[in-house]
């Protein structure tokens, strides 16, 4: 059985991204992270001659992932979480684009609005406490002097 809690670390999915990201830091794996693969589906033969478009198909961005991603940029950037792993704190400092935060901010949104670990979160006993957590996250995240909520 995996590790199931409700900070952002005692979670299989968070805690095997930040392996991958520990082994080769990066910004670019930080930014996977928060990035939805768009496909299109083609028609079929009938349906492209009955004028029928591809439909464009986006996947669901991994919960986990966009939260661990999310700490780490938090940590990077002087607001880390107290229950962060202590892999966390000797992380190499990685300089962050700006739309990083934006990115990350936008991502979180999205897994609180609706998502699948959203969904198995309200399903459990502890779902205000993972709420919380998560609303943790953001708010250390507006924090950051180059997030949309530090310029209003």
């Amino acid at each position: 059985m995996g590790a199931w809690g409700f900070n952002t670390f005692e979670n299989d999915g968070a805690l095997d991204w930040l392996d991958d990201f520990l082994d080769a830091p990066s910004e670019k794996k930080i930014l996977e992270a928060f990035s939805a693969e768009t496909t299109y589906i083609q028609p079929s033969l009938m349906g492209r001659l009955m004028g029928k478009k591809p439909e464009k198909f986006t996947e669901e961005l991994e919960g986990d992932e966009v939260l661990a991603a999310g700490e780490v940029v938090a940590t990077i950037s002087g607001h880390p979480a107290n229950s962060n792993p202590e892999e966390l704190k000797t992380i190499p400092k990685i300089h962050l684009a700006p739309d990083t935060t934006t990115r990350a901010l936008a991502a979180i949104e999205a897994i609180l609005a609706n998502s699948n670990l959203k969904d198995c979160w309200e399903e459990s006993d502890d779902f205000e406490r993972w709420k919380t957590t998560v609303e943790d996250l953001r708010e250390r995240l507006e924090l950051l002097p180059w997030s949309p909520a530090s310029r209003k």
